[in-house]
């Protein structure tokens, strides 16, 4: 079998829409993105500081120390550890998260309607499963299990 190659014009396209994705927008710190600001690209290299002092290697500049952190756009990195702590707490344990979900997904897909279902719904069902599952393992008064759910099935009910 023949692996898959990129046409020129696919390569072209590709290229073109990363440096769309890319450009910034002296508005926005973070450049332009149809994406959400989660999801976006974020500046946090300290090395573009205005104050910094020549260093060794070919003259280049390294930051001073009183500029090393001290920038409001550099975020802190978040570590895995800390995001399963933070969602441990609206989400619930993780394995009784799963085993709720789960059970509700094969509940739903061993009823007779599952086949008539597209896609779209399916995944809606399975992803609204999910939420149900968070609401029961961890916080019911977290408000985006909620938000979730409805949200889901508002994009089900826009393509009905």
């Amino acid at each position: 079998m023949k692996p898959f190659q990129l046409t020129d014009d696919m390569q072209q396209e590709l290229t073109d829409g990363i440096k769309a994705l890319a450009g910034t927008n002296a508005d926005d710190a973070v450049g332009s993105s149809p994406f959400a600001p989660s999801l976006r690209r974020r500046t946090i290299n300290p090395l573009h500081s205005e104050s910094t002092t020549s260093g060794p290697l070919n003259n280049q500049t390294v930051p001073s120390e009183e500029t090393v952190g001290a920038s409001p756009s550099i975020e802190e990195p978040i570590t895995v550890e800390q995001v399963l702590v933070q969602r441990g707490s609206t989400h619930g344990d993780f394995t009784i998260n799963a085993h709720i979900s789960q059970m509700l997904k094969d509940s739903l897909r061993n009823q007779h309607g599952w086949g008539n279902l597209n896609d779209v719904q399916r995944e809606a069902l399975d992803m609204i499963s999910h939420k149900i599952a968070r609401a029961l393992s961890g916080n019911p008064d977290f408000k985006d299990h909620w938000d979730d759910i409805a949200g889901y099935a508002k994009l089900v009910s826009q393509r009905v």
